[in-house]
């Protein structure tokens, strides 16, 4: 049985899915060129902010120095090998075009920490190559997500990391219906071409009638990169999950989903946290009772579009480290030692010619916008106390309350303003 909750008229087989996907992001490689890369200033930064995503304040994670881009597009692997300059990345993609571009993008920075590769998810061949695997906006695009996904785990080393983004159902209806609209209009999926189904996209932007949750949606698509465009409307082939489904996935792979992903998508949108705050303590004290993953479920289900991307950290479930639950991590914070991070960014700019030169600017992360105990909290971290007497000291009676948000805005690869020094969680 097919469901209809997907954009799957286009799919006859796996292989069948890989040729369709080598044809549109032939014509349209994704993402498109960016005006700048920006890269820690620090080497290690990136290394120690990954651990701490886990909730390892102790960094018993040591560094990746293996990482596989799964899927990278025209520029994704460029960025990893930026921010682990001493890992060696590579970089897989379906796309010829998209691969040249990211080579070219390469070779302007003399980045000798990357190889590329043609290849499809689906007959990679690694097995326990790599300390962290780095896929996102992928496997809901091939034929077979769950055979996907389990290459990606057979590729990750036992004690290795997953960064893994998919499609969260609720953003997804409006994109799913307008995707097969565009094929009826074409002609049908059987008959529809790629400069017919962009054109037809473009006219709907266009000139839609206004009055419609339709309408808001294809109003964001006007003046847009023309990737962007095809990517959301065009796109051939799409699948979508919730978080209920996404883990029942990643369990029949091996996988366990660790913790959220902070991510600029996100950032941008405001939602920051896979946390509801409740006026009802009734229905404050059963949401929190819940473990991680029933809870980001109530989130999901609840918030529906405006709940977060569905991009976490995942790891083998026979990994030597244990998974640490939301709670446990916010604990680990509360009882660690930290010292402010070098928070700047080294950064290569466009060039006219096509090519990318590095600036000598250095520029701050941005910080999202926090609030007055976070902002007070961050002005007297140093290494003397821990975070918990800290937020005694300036009045809060109870550190765990704001534990949670002091953590995503303060300590992780997403806020990199604070790394640990001293731990008592081992």
């Amino acid at each position: 049985m097919r469901s209809d909750e997907q954009n799957l008229a286009k799919v006859d087989s796996r292989e069948g899915v890989d040729r369709l996907n080598g044809q549109f992001y032939g014509r349209f490689p994704y993402p498109w060129r960016p005006e700048s890369f920006h890269f820690p200033v620090d080497p290690t930064l990136a290394g120690k902010m990954l651990a701490q995503d886990f909730g390892d304040f102790a960094h018993n994670r040591p560094p990746p120095r293996r990482i596989w881009v799964a899927g990278c597009g025209t520029n994704q692997a460029i960025f990893l090998a930026l921010h682990y300059p001493d890992a060696q990345v590579t970089g897989s993609d379906l796309s010829v075009t998209s691969l040249d571009l990211c080579a070219r993008t390469a070779k302007a920075m003399s980045l000798g920490n990357l190889e590329l590769k043609r290849e499809t998810i689906l007959e990679a061949p690694y097995r326990e190559a790599f300390d962290l695997v780095v896929c996102t906006g992928v496997i809901h695009h091939t034929g077979d997500p769950p055979g996907a996904l389990a290459k990606l785990g057979a590729a990750l080393k036992q004690d290795g990391a997953m960064e893994l983004m998919v499609y969260n159902r609720f953003h997804r209806i409006l994109t799913s219906a307008v995707q097969k609209a565009i094929q009826l209009l074409s002609g049908g999926a059987g008959k529809a071409d790629l400069e017919t189904e962009i054109a037809l996209a473009n006219e709907l932007v266009q000139s839609f009638p206004a009055g419609s949750l339709t309408a808001q949606f294809l109003a964001q698509m006007k003046g847009r990169p023309e990737a962007m465009v095809a990517d959301t409307l065009v796109q051939p082939v799409e699948f979508s999950y919730t978080v209920e489904s996404l883990a029942a996935m990643a369990q029949a792979c091996g996988l366990e989903m660790v913790a959220p992903c902070p991510n600029n998508h996100d950032k941008a949108a405001g939602r920051l946290s896979w946390n509801m705050a409740w006026s009802s303590p009734k229905l404050r004290d059963r949401y929190e009772a819940l473990v991680d993953l029933e809870r980001w479920q109530v989130t999901n289900l609840l918030m529906a579009e405006a709940s977060p991307m569905l991009w976490f950290y995942l790891q083998r479930r026979d990994s030597r480290f244990p998974r640490r639950s939301e709670r446990e991590m916010n604990d680990a914070f509360l009882g660690a030692r930290f010292r402010k991070t070098n928070a700047l960014q080294n950064y290569y700019a466009a060039q006219g010619d096509g090519g990318y030169a590095v600036s000598s600017r250095q520029v701050p992360y941005s910080a999202t916008r926090r609030d007055a105990v976070i902002g007070r909290l961050f002005d007297r971290v140093d290494e003397s106390r821990t975070i918990g007497e800290f937020l005694q000291e300036i009045g809060v009676q109870q550190p765990e309350t704001v534990a949670g948000q002091a953590r995503l805005q303060l300590a992780t690869s997403g806020f990199p303003f604070l790394e640990a020094v001293q731990s008592d969680w081992i």
